[in-house]
């Protein structure tokens, strides 16, 4: 692919203090989402997204790539045994299910879309905490804690905050601790996208 990692992306704003606009973040973030949605439905699960492992092509189209990690799996719903201990990918991505070796399915995406859908909103990682004094495992592994919902910049006009807030409230079931709390599929969160 001819273009730049989402990671690389992110970095080159950040350094301009400079987001993705909204448009583009919910645009990026309903591809990847289609991308994954095709992928289960092939039965196999990713188990390693994050920024580095997307792709935009010089047009600043989404590709998932590295399926080095990927299983497929009976189901898109069906629990396929991890590695030894459940922890394949980026540690800094994983959901707290995959961190506690459980078994791998199609939910294990969701929660990882669900940090980069939360990175395209705000630039920052939900499990970064603000004072520096925790590593973000130990939040993502950490039952109690729960991120702070994305508030939409005041540079948004009214009906922009609106949509931003919808937009938050679908990354934020994206990033629930519990799998019964996620979408069922990337399908379904796809729709949650599209009814905003």
């Amino acid at each position: 692919v001819d273009g730049l990692t989402l990671k690389e992306r992110f970095r080159d704003l950040s350094k301009q203090g400079q987001v993705f606009s909204l448009d583009k973040s919910i645009s990026i973030l309903r591809d990847v989402l289609s991308g994954v949605s095709f992928a289960h439905d092939k039965k196999i699960i990713h188990r390693d997204l994050s920024p580095s492992n997307i792709l935009l092509t010089s047009t600043g189209i989404p590709k998932i790539s590295d399926f080095g990690i990927a299983r497929v799996i009976e189901s898109a719903n069906t629990a396929e045994p991890t590695s030894a201990h459940g922890c394949t990918g980026n540690p800094h991505y994983m959901s707290p299910e995959q961190h506690r070796g459980e078994q791998a399915d199609s939910l294990f995406d969701l929660f990882m879309i669900g940090i980069i859908g939360y990175l395209l909103l705000t630039s920052k990682h939900p499990f970064a905490h603000i004072s520096g004094l925790f590593d973000i495992i130990e939040l993502i592994t950490d039952e109690n804690y729960v991120p702070e919902t994305p508030k939409p910049p005041s540079s948004l006009g009214t009906s922009q905050q609106r949509l931003f807030r919808e937009y938050a409230a679908v990354i934020m079931r994206l990033l629930n601790r519990e799998r019964a709390g996620r979408f069922i599929s990337a399908r379904t969160a796809i729709e949650a996208l599209e009814a905003v």
